[in-house]
C-alpha cells in the first residue's frame, strides 16, 4: 500500500517538523485487529508531540519574518475523525501570513486524511474478503464507519466485494448501473423482436402466405458445405467416426455429420448429450441450437419447426399434383418438363390419380381428394384391351382404392376396388400350382409371363399381394380373394430352404424354384416385407407367417448382412457367393427390421446401421441424392447404375426407425434428403422429375414424375415430421406402396 502515499519530499517540503502525517497510534488503536497494518504500525517515528520539542531548535534558525523558517506559534492541533484517531502533530502558524498558511495547512491535513482513510478501507476490504473467503457468514461482518456513513454492512457488502475500489469516488458503481441498465434494454429489445418476429410469422401463417426459408445447411454453407461440395463431403478421405454410433458415422476432409444434425468440424456432443437440437435445428459450434427460425438457444421449437417442415412437403405435394392435374389428368404418369402424359395401357387407369387419394386426404387437401373421387366415381376403367401387371395394379390401384375407403367411408371405392380384384383373379385360376402369372388382360382374362422370363413367376410379385387381396375378403365378406392370395402362401411355405431365404425365380409349371439367386432388393424385396404384415394384418393370429418371417430374417443376418468398419448392408447371393451390392430397394430392410423387432435390441441395432449406409447412399452422391443401386469395394461404395426415380424406401425406413427409437437424427435425415431431392429435382414450371444420373452436377432430369411420388415418398416424410395420432401402428398396416389397412379386429374369424 506505500504506493498510495505520497513522497516525503512533497509532504513535508515547507514543514520544520520530521513528523509523521498521520496521528500516533495509542494502544487501543495499535491492538485493534480489524484495523490495517499500517494504521496500527505507522512508517514514520513520530518525533513531534508537544510545544517543548518543537522549540527546541537553535534560535539562529528560527529568525523572526524568516521566509524559510518564519516565526513559530507552537500549538496542537487535535481532531477526533469520528474513528476515535487523533492527529497529535504540531503544526505552525505564521503570524505574516496565518491566514494562508493555516489554509494550505488545513487542505494538506484533509488530502493525508483522506489518503488515509483510503487505504484503510481499502485494507478493511481485502481482510474482509478473504474471511468471507475463507467461509466467515456475510452477517457476521462488522460495519465500518466513516464520518458516520456505514461503508460495510451485511446488506451492501456484496457491492462492496465486487466493487471495492469505487466505494470512495462512486464513480464505479455508476459506471455498472449503467452497465446494468444497457443490458437490460437490450434484454428487452431482444425479447419484443422475438415476440413480433413469433407474431408475424404465426400472422403470415395464417393467411397463407409463404415466406422461404433456407434451411440450415444451406444458412451456414459457408462454413462448411461450399468446401467440399453440394453436401461438404470430401469422399476421398477416409471416414473417421464411423465406429462411434453415439457421436457420428462420417467424417469428410472439413465436415463431419453427426447424429445431433449438425454440420461442422466436429461432432457437438452438447447437443449429442441432450438432443435438443437433433430433428428441430442443428447444433453450433458452442453447442447450442441453431433452430429453423434462425435464433439460438437451449432448445428449438419442436412442433413450429415441424409444422413449418410439414408446410413445405404439403406445398410440394400439391404442387405435383396441381402439374398432374393440368397435364395428364386420368392418365398414369406425368411429364412434369415436357407437360404431357405416359400411360402403361391405352388411355391410363389414373395411377397417379388412385395411388394418391390417401396422401390427398392425409394433407388435408379434401377439395382435391373430391375432385378425384367424383373422377373414380364416374371414369375410372378397367375394361381395357391390354396387359397390366398383377403386382403393380393390385398394390397401386387396388391398393389405393382400398386405402382411401379407410378415410372416406364412401363404398364406391369398395366397389371399383372389387370390380377390379374380379379381373384380375384369373391369374390365380389358370395357373396350375396356383402362383399368379406377372400380367393379365383385363378385358380378356388371358395371362402371361414376364417376356424375359414367360414361365416363370418373381418373387415379389407372387408374394406382395396378400395384403389388399385379404383385406378387400374381410370388407365384402367374399372368401374368394383371401382363398386365392393364401393358397400361394401354402406354396410358399412348403417351398422355403432351410436357410429362410427364398431364390427370386419360381417356376410355374414344376412349382419350384430356379437358381440360387438371393436378393432382398429387386424381385425379391416386399415379399419378406410381407410375411411380416400379413402376421399383423391378421392381428398375430397366423402364427406361420411370424415363424416363416424370422426365417427369413435369421437368414438375411447369417448369410447376407456385411458389416465393416465403415458401412453395414445386404449383400446378394449369386451361384452361392456374394455379390457386394445393395439396390435402393433394399432400403425398406431397415423399416421392416425396426417395425418387427419388439424387444430385441439387436434386430432394432442392425437396423440402424443398415439405415446409416442407405443415408450415406445419398450423402456420398455428388448430388446429394441416391442412385439405384451401390457395389462395396475397399470400403468404399460407388453408384451402379446411376439413375433416380423418386424412389421411397430410405425415408420409408427413416419413418419406421423414428417411430420406434424417436431418435431426432431420423428426421433430420430425412429433412436432408428432401432438401436435396428438391434442389435437383424439382421442375420449375410445377411438378419433380427423376435423374438420369445423380453423379453429374447439375444433373439430367428423365421427364418422369412417378405415382409413388406422391403415394409413397412425400408421404412418408409428411408422416416422418407428424405426431404418431396421424397414422397409428397399432391400428393399421401400410401396404408396400404405402397405403394404410386397419388390422382386422381380434375377433374376426
Amino acid at each position: 500500500m506505500h504506493a498510495l502515499w505520497p513522497s516525503e519530499s512533497v509532504l513535508f517540503s515547507s514543514s520544520p517538523l520530521h513528523c509523521w502525517p498521520f496521528p500516533c497510534p495509542s494502544s487501543e488503536v495499535a491492538l485493534d485487529p480489524l484495523l490495517p497494518f499500517s494504521t496500527r504500525h505507522p512508517p514514520y517515528p513520530c518525533t513531534a508531540t508537544s510545544a517543548a520539542t518543537s522549540t527546541s531548535s537553535s534560535a539562529a534558525q528560527q529568525q523572526p519574518g524568516s521566509r524559510r523558517f518564519p516565526r513559530i506559534q507552537s500549538d496542537v492541533y487535535d481532531k477526533d475523525d469520528g474513528d476515535g484517531l487523533e492527529y497529535l502533530c504540531k503544526v505552525s502558524r505564521s503570524s505574516a501570513h496565518g491566514h494562508r498558511h493555516r489554509h494550505t495547512e488545513r487542505r494538506r491535513l484533509e488530502v493525508l486524511k483522506a489518503i488515509r482513510e483510503t487505504e484503510a478501507m481499502l485494507n478493511e476490504v481485502a481482510f474482509r474478503r478473504k474471511r468471507i473467503l475463507q467461509g466467515a457468514l456475510e452477517d457476521e461482518l462488522l460495519p465500518v464507519n466513516s464520518g458516520g456513513n456505514e461503508l460495510w454492512s451485511p446488506r451492501v457488502s456484496w457491492r462492496r466485494l465486487l466493487l471495492p475500489a469505487s466505494t470512495t469516488s462512486g464513480l464505479q458503481p455508476r459506471r455498472a448501473v449503467v452497465a446494468l441498465a444497457w443490458l437490460a434494454v437490450l434484454l428487452v429489445v431482444s425479447c419484443v423482436t422475438f415476440a413480433v418476429e413469433v407474431a408475424a410469422l404465426s400472422a403470415l401463417d395464417w393467411l397463407g402466405v409463404y415466406l422461404p426459408r433456407a434451411s440450415p445447411q444451406e444458412r451456414f454453407r459457408s462454413t462448411c458445405l461450399a468446401r467440399d461440395g453440394p453436401l461438404g463431403w470430401n469422399v476421398s478421405t477416409p471416414l473417421s467416426c464411423a465406429s462411434d454410433p453415439v457421436l457420428g458415422f462420417w467424417a469428410g476432409h472439413a465436415c463431419e455429420r453427426c447424429q445431433s444434425g449438425w454440420y461442422g468440424k466436429g461432432c457437438s456432443v452438447l447437443c449429442v448429450a441432450s438432443m435438443h437440437c437433433s430433428g428441430h435445428g442443428s447444433c453450433g459450434t458452442d453447442g447450442r441450437c441453431l433452430c429453423a427460425w434462425g435464433w439460438k438457444g437451449s432448445s428449438c421449437n419442436v412442433s413450429a419447426i415441424n409444422s413449418f417442415r410439414q408446410r413445405d412437403l404439403r406445398e410440394a405435394f400439391l404442387e405435383s399434383w396441381e402439374a398432374y392435374r393440368a397435364h395428364a389428368w386420368g392418365h398414369d404418369l406425368l411429364r412434369p418438363i415436357s407437360k404431357g402424359a405416359l400411360d402403361w395401357v391405352p388411355g391410363g387407369l389414373g395411377l397417379t390419380l388412385v395411388d394418391a387419394l390417401d396422401s390427398l386426404w392425409l394433407i388435408g387437401a379434401h377439395e382435391e381428394f373430391a375432385e378425384a373421387k367424383q373422377w373414380v366415381r364416374s371414369s375410372l376403367n378397367f375394361d381395357i384391351d391390354a396387359y397390366v401387371s398383377v403386382f403393380e395394379t393390385t398394390i397401386r390401384v387396388l391398393g389405393g382404392l382400398l386405402a382411401a375407403y379407410t378415410y372416406d367411408n364412401d363404398y364406391v371405392f369398395v366397389e371399383r376396388a372389387r370390380e377390379l380384384a374380379d379381373r384380375l383373379l384369373p391369374s390365380f385360376q389358370h395357373s396350375a400350382c396356383g402362383v399368379p402369372y406377372s400380367h393379365i388382360n383385363l378385358k380378356t382374362g388371358h395371362c402371361r409371363g414376364n417376356d424375359w422370363a414367360p414361365a416363370s413367376a418373381i418373387l415379389a410379385e407372387l408374394g406382395s399381394v396378400q395384403l389388399e387381396f385379404r383385406y378387400l375378403s374381410h370388407l365384402t365378406q367374399n372368401p374368394v380373394y383371401d382363398l386365392a392370395v393364401t393358397r400361394v402362401m401354402d406354396v410358399m411355405e412348403r417351398a422355403q430352404p432351410t436357410h429362410g431365404l427364398f431364390p427370386l425365380y419360381f417356376q410355374l409349371d414344376t412349382g419350384t424354384f430356379l437358381h440360387d439367386t438371393v436378393s432382398f432388393g429387386a424381385m425379391g424385396d416386399s415379399f419378406y416385407e410381407y410375411l411380416l404384415k400379413q402376421h399383423l394384418l391378421t392381428n398375430e393370429r397366423e402364427p406361420r407367417y411370424l415363424r416363416m418371417y424370422n426365417a427369413s430374417v435369421k437368414g438375411l443376418l447369417n448369410e447376407l448382412l456385411v458389416v465393416t468398419p465403415k458401412f453395414s448392408y445386404v449383400s446378394e447371393r449369386v451361384n452361392g457367393g456374394l455379390n457386394h451390392r445393395m439396390d435402393h430397394l433394399a432400403c425398406f430392410v431397415p423399416g421392416m427390421l425396426a417395425l418387427g423387432a419388439g424387444t430385441d435390441g439387436a434386430i432394432l441395432a442392425t437396423a440402424e446401421l443398415l439405415a446409416a449406409t442407405c443415408v450415406q447412399m445419398y450423402l456420398q452422391s455428388p448430388t446429394g441424392i441416391g442412385p439405384e443401386g451401390v457395389t462395396f469395394t475397399n470400403l468404399s461404395m460407388a453408384a451402379s447404375p446411376k439413375y433416380y426415380h423418386l424412389r421411397p424406401e430410405v425415408i420409408e425406413s427413416l419413418f419406421y426407425l423414428w417411430r420406434f427409437t424417436k431418435k431426432p437424427v431420423y428426421r433430420e435425415w430425412g429433412w436432408t434428403l428432401f432438401e436435396n431431392i428438391r434442389r435437383w429435382c424439382h421442375v420449375p414450371s410445377g411438378g419433380y422429375s427423376g435423374l438420369r444420373d445423380v453423379t453429374q452436377v447439375p444433373p439430367t432430369m428423365d421427364d418422369r414424375m412417378e405415382s409413388f411420388w406422391l403415394a409413397e415418398t412425400l408421404k412418408y416424410l409428411f408422416l416422418l415430421f407428424s405426431d404418431d395420432s396421424a397414422l397409428d401402428l397399432d391400428q393399421f398396416v401400410l401396404n408396400t406402396e404405402g397405403h394404410r389397412l386397419p388390422k382386422f379386429p381380434s375377433t374376426s374369424p
